[in-house]
């Protein structure tokens, strides 16, 4: 009998039924693998993990369970999306590997969520482009989608292409930059059906249909990119008339000083490689029109659209690792590359994620004990978050690169019990977007050892409590911290003053455009005091607004009010005697520099480096002088 019961188990698991699998190793190839196959070698790979909802047959009947590894074969393209809620133990996590040993393939494996778009025509005439003169260098294709243009994510063969505007941005990954929108001396106005403005300068010599049905974004009330569609142009008077202006986040307001503004997604205004414009036929279905940057064989080579919206879809998942995986090109109103939620245990390793436009690059809510170690988040278009986490506790993002993220690079919101350390953020230049954000009820945060630099303001912070900023390099463009009042967005659970028990110590803070009456180290616009903030042994481009505290030891390189210069703090304005090349970003402190064994201990017993401190008169700063 226990001969015919074990024949019949095995019998099962080789028909493919509801498959036994325990602290196995399965592998993964979707260009060659097989879900019919066992999964268990590289020789018999399945195409789909068996947590893709695409996968059948023998995949499809896995159930993954804990100590099981799936590894995804490096170099291959797996278009799909891990959803499936497998997790594993504490003792032995369930693990998706992206070829870390490079035994399985060469590189890491891609988590792509884009498909080829193929099929192209070259526009004969310039009434198929809408009038557009460079109609010969234009292409269409229709497709099915029931999006908006803001969610259509279009790729090239490298980067992300961009949606058509006018006039052009500086860089074409941050289409918020107001430094190029076109500025109109009246301000927009609000009426019954819609808003309106003119604008001579800029809008004059169209006929009267030019402008409808463009998208249209303007600069509105809290610095937010506004965005509405044009519906109607009087050439007579260059009035333009939009959609109505309704907007919780910025109660609506408008600036009243002019009207800073540009357009978007129209085939009439794509007018350099690179760019693409969306015009909706049917519910169902759209007319891309493309610039492409490579012709391959008279057909646009290397685009692709994000038919997914997520890359890995981690949801009510206990411990599990994801490593070594590229995850890219994912797309959509709230698309994300790694999406966690409801989850427990749950650790990013040794992973990329790159040209996701939607929501963030990763993000994680209402989940305990997410992290990102060694991983590399860059160029997100559409304003997109490098890094979010949202109503969670142990939060942890460790030696992480966040670049060129649209929207800001790291954003904590609720979170209780977090960590970021050893990080490097840059280049996070779009509209209302900054380094790293703590907003709305943070507790338990420690930021050490980043160097947040070449963006807006590298760190902002409100309704927080028990934070400590140590051994950082913040090189901010106005200034390098600025702690907010709420403005409207009080959290119903925060009760109290808007800061709590902040510790910042041994950080440098530099700025540019030093001429600006906002420019400093340390900036608050809040309403009330701080309750147990203290600012020690740092570098600060000074400090302005409403902030009390306990100041010791801290070299400012403006000038401050008598209220900040505690104990041992004294004013140096020339970097040059402080730095070695502040110019090139190298904030170690130079031979005889006045920060050298100048500071006082306070308990930070390392420097940004990692190396010991020198006892009772440690460096002030982030670096410790020899």
């Amino acid at each position: 009998m226990h001969i015919l019961r074990t024949a019949l188990l095995l019998t099962l698991l080789y028909l493919g039924g509801t498959a036994m699998c325990h602290a196995a190793t399965y592998f993964v190839d979707y260009e060659s693998g097989q879900d019919k196959r066992t999964g268990l070698s590289a020789q018999e790979a399945w195409k789909h993990c068996p947590s893709d909802e695409n996968a059948t047959e023998r995949s499809a009947a896995c159930r993954l369970e804990a100590g099981d590894k799936v590894v995804f074969k490096g170099g291959v393209r797996y278009r799909g999306k891990i959803s499936k809620a497998f997790s594993g133990s504490p003792e032995k996590p369930l693990i998706y590997d992206g070829n870390t040993e490079n035994s399985y393939g060469n590189g890491p494996a891609i988590i792509d969520g884009s498909y080829p778009i193929t099929e192209w025509q070259r526009c004969k005439s310039a009434e198929e482009a809408s009038g557009n003169p460079q109609f010969a260098d234009i292409w269409y294709t229709d497709m099915k989608y029931q999006g908006s243009w803001r969610g259509l994510n279009l790729l090239g063969p490298e980067v992300p292409m961009a949606i058509s505007q006018h006039p052009n941005p500086a860089d074409p990954l941050f289409q918020e930059s107001m430094k190029t929108f076109s500025r109109a001396r009246m301000a927009i106005q609000r009426g019954k059906d819609g808003m309106h403005f003119s604008d001579p300068d800029n809008l004059a010599g169209k006929p009267d249909d030019y402008y409808k049905d463009m998208g249209f974004c303007f600069h509105g009330g809290h610095n937010m990119a506004c965005y509405l569609t044009v519906t109607g142009f009087d050439a007579n008077t260059q009035t333009l008339k939009t959609t109505l202006f309704t907007d919780k986040m910025t109660g609506n307001k408008t600036y009243e000083d002019g009207t800073t503004y540009c357009f978007f997604n129209s085939v009439k205004i794509l007018d350099q490689p690179g760019e693409y414009a969306m015009q909706r036929l049917t519910p169902e279905k759209v007319r891309v029109f493309a610039w492409p940057s490579r012709i391959e064989k008279d057909q646009p080579d290397g685009i692709s659209h994000s038919a997914l919206d997520t890359g890995f879809d981690l949801q009510q998942v206990l411990h599990v690792r994801v490593r070594g995986f590229k995850i890219e090109r994912q797309g959509g109103a709230k698309a994300h590359g790694v999406y966690v939620n409801k989850a427990k245990d749950v650790l990013l390793e040794n992973c990329e994620i790159a040209q996701v436009r939607g929501s963030a690059g990763f993000r994680a809510d209402q989940s305990e004990s997410v992290g990102l170690v060694d991983c590399y988040v860059h160029h997100l278009p559409g304003h997109t978050f490098g890094v979010f986490m949202r109503n969670s506790s142990n939060c942890s993002v460790i030696r992480t690169r966040i670049l060129k993220p649209t929207a800001t690079a790291l954003d904590f919101y609720t979170v209780r019990g977090g960590t970021v350390s050893q990080c490097e953020v840059s280049g996070f230049t779009g509209m209302h977007a900054n380094g790293l954000t703590f907003y709305l009820g943070n507790r338990d945060i420690l930021i050490e050892r980043n160097y947040v630099h070449s963006g807006n303001i590298p760190l902002t912070i409100k309704q927080a409590e028990n934070v400590t900023i140590r051994n950082n390099v913040f090189n901010g463009n106005t200034m390098s911290i600025g702690m907010w009042s709420t403005m409207g967005h009080e959290s119903s659970y925060w009760k109290g003053p808007t800061l709590q028990n902040v510790k910042i110590l041994h950080n440098i803070f530099v700025v540019g455009h030093a001429e600006k009456a906002h420019a400093r180290g340390l900036f608050s616009n809040m309403k009330d005091q701080p309750v147990g903030l203290v600012v020690k042994n740092n570098i600060l481009a000074g400090v302005s607004g409403r902030l009390n505290g306990d100041y010791a030891h801290n070299i400012y390189t403006h000038a401050v009010d008598k209220e900040f210069m505690g104990k041992g703090c004294f004013v140096e304005t020339d970097l040059n005697k402080l730095f070695v090349d502040a110019n090139s970003g190298d904030f170690r402190p130079k031979v005889g520099s006045p920060a050298v064994n100048a500071g006082l201990d306070f308990g930070v017993s390392d420097d940004y480096d990692g190396k010991t401190r020198s006892g009772k008169s440690p460096s002030i700063g982030a670096y410790e002088g020899e």
